[in-house]
């Protein structure tokens, strides 16, 4: 794990309000597609799937989450339901983080406004490149850069 995302680690440990974290086994759903997000999630060990469910029932991971990331934080910012569902793919160790308190932090703390800043403009990054692959490469291609 990256020095900052260790980093940002101690910051959370020592912020008043947040939760010791806990482990989730794997196959654990955290929240699902549609719903209110109350409670973010900061992965502290583990790995998540992102998971959309389209109207026929099928089932499109669309993301994997690494530690470091903190789940739902778009959701809260937005005050939006959540687009997908998240489930652990691994035994997980998360911090949850109430959404009231993340707002909170967000307005009053620089360093976790930074982080969360630098977590989503990576994603956004990454969707970028991903739409300019799936445009500009043939699925060989694709595969093959997924393989390296």
């Amino acid at each position: 794990m990256p020095t900052k995302k260790l980093e940002f680690l101690r910051i959370w440990r020592a912020v008043e309000g947040v939760k010791p974290a806990q482990r989730y086994r794997a196959e654990t759903e955290i929240f699902e597609q549609a719903s209110a997000v109350n409670e973010t999630y900061l992965i502290e060990d583990g790995l998540i799937r992102l998971i959309r469910f389209g109207d026929r029932g099928q089932e499109v991971t669309v993301a994997l989450r690494f530690p470091g990331w903190v789940l739902g934080a778009a959701s809260v910012i937005l005050r939006l339901p959540s687009p997908v569902t998240a489930i652990t793919a691994t035994e997980c160790r998360l911090r949850p983080i109430p959404a009231r308190l993340l707002l909170r932090l967000i307005e009053t703390n620089v360093a976790t406004s930074r982080y969360l800043l630098e977590m989503l403009s990576h994603e956004v990054y990454e969707q970028i490149d991903r739409t300019i692959q799936l445009s500009q490469c043939t699925a060989q291609q694709r595969l093959e850069q997924l393989l390296c």
